[in-house]
């Protein structure tokens, strides 16, 4: 779906699968940040079923894209706990368990003046994606359901996309490895088992590398497609 944010004006294409077809909704425009509402797609209360009261085959693969990116609230819904009230800092999203990996990972990027915050399952990281920006996103490959979270980056609007800095956390890489990075459609990577030897300091140093390599990168792109009105 097509929908242009009456804000700022940018076009902005929404796969179906994700927007609720029986209630209007809304969500955050991630240029200006303004709310954009949509409309719903069908009368509310209006059955949705065949005559043998099975869905219809264009709901049923709604409700598979669904499961595997899962619709989200509207704006407003939930969205106030567990998210810092710092409005000066950039927000962090560590998609990644309990354990001393996180907590050397969360002192670094606190350090770097970021707030973090931690999603529990795959539902929760793309609600929080959804809703919000994130300057950086830490996504560990043993984090349930990694595979779907990156591959919502994928999929998603590239004019969002340039703008966050998404680093894995893998085994069998190289830390900084570009082609590995490439290859996983990731900014940076970070080998677990530096992570396992190295202290805070060394994290901080290296997510420092990450986002000034992506801020450059994309500093001078960032500016022409200011010049002739696409940023």
């Amino acid at each position: 779906m097509n929908i242009t944010c009456p804000h700022c004006n940018t076009r902005l294409n929404l796969p179906d699968g994700r927007i609720p077809k029986d209630r209007d909704t809304s969500f955050k425009c991630p240029k200006c940040k303004g709310a954009v509402p949509v409309k719903a797609a069908i009368p509310q209360n209006t059955a949705s079923f065949s005559k043998t009261g099975s869905l219809a085959s264009s709901e049923r693969s709604g409700e598979e894209n669904a499961a595997l990116y899962p619709p989200l609230p509207s704006i407003g819904e939930n969205m106030s706990a567990g998210f810092s009230s710092r409005a000066s800092r950039h927000r962090a999203l560590i998609c990644m368990g309990p354990s001393s990996i996180r907590d050397l990972l969360t002192q670094s990027i606190r350090r770097l003046d970021f707030s973090a915050e931690f999603p529990k399952t795959m539902a929760a990281a793309l609600d929080y994606i959804e809703h919000h920006f994130y300057l950086l996103v830490v996504l560990d490959h043993e984090f349930k359901n990694a595979d779907k979270i990156a591959g919502y980056f994928k999929q998603m609007d590239m004019l969002l996309r340039r703008r966050i800095c998404l680093v894995h956390v893998a085994e069998g890489v190289e830390t900084g490895n570009a082609m590995a990075a490439l290859h996983s459609s990731a900014n940076f990577i970070l080998n677990r088992r530096d992570l396992l030897k190295e202290d805070d300091l060394y994290i901080e140093d290296m997510l420092n590398q990450a986002l000034t390599h992506h801020r450059k990168m994309y500093a001078v792109f960032n500016e022409a497609m200011k010049a002739v009105g696409k940023a």
